[in-house]
């Protein structure tokens, strides 16, 4: 890139014997892609087995010179099933432009779960990703309690009947 000069010389047989051509130009660098993203790690924290989480985002941004092409952006990894992203693939982003990618967390089991958010495109790098972490828990049991935790009826008439309050 930059400036750059050179010249051409001719000989032929009219007078003087040779002619010089001066040659001057400019190199620029060509157009390219370039991926930014708003986050290198999506962590969704504790999520109910089977539940979908709410949706977490990157952004992804075109910070070359040239369209930035989207391949089709998917999950991978040991838990990768778990995490489901939405938006962008296919995109084609001009320079300057971003699209969100929406990402969910669904876990099939207990503990941690994780993944990668892999973004293919025609930028330098490809694929880019996003680590998806997330842990999965269990239903909270439902808890009965009752109260009084015993109820005294004392002397009672045979074929009478009698009530106590209880609160369940």
């Amino acid at each position: 890139t930059g400036t750059r000069s050179a010249t051409i010389t001719i000989a032929h047989n009219a007078t003087p014997n040779t002619s010089v051509l001066g040659l001057t130009g400019t190199g620029a660098a060509a157009p390219v892609p370039a991926v930014g993203l708003s986050a290198t790690t999506l962590a969704f924290g504790d999520q109910m087995l089977g539940t979908a989480s709410a949706a977490k985002s990157v952004s992804i941004s075109n910070t070359g010179t040239a369209n930035l092409i989207l391949g089709t952006i998917v999950t991978t990894g040991t838990n990768a099933s778990e995490f489901a992203p939405s938006k962008c693939s296919g995109s084609t982003l001009t320079p300057g432009a971003s699209c969100a990618v929406d990402v969910t967390f669904t876990p099939a089991a207990l503990n941690a779960r994780s993944a990668t958010l892999s973004i293919p495109s025609n930028a330098s790098g490809s694929p880019h990703g996003v680590a998806l972490s997330g842990n999965g828990v269990a239903a909270p049991a439902p808890a009965v309690t009752l109260s009084p935790a015993s109820v005294a009826f004392g002397n009672q008439t045979v074929g009478a009947s009698s009530a106590k309050p209880l609160t369940l």
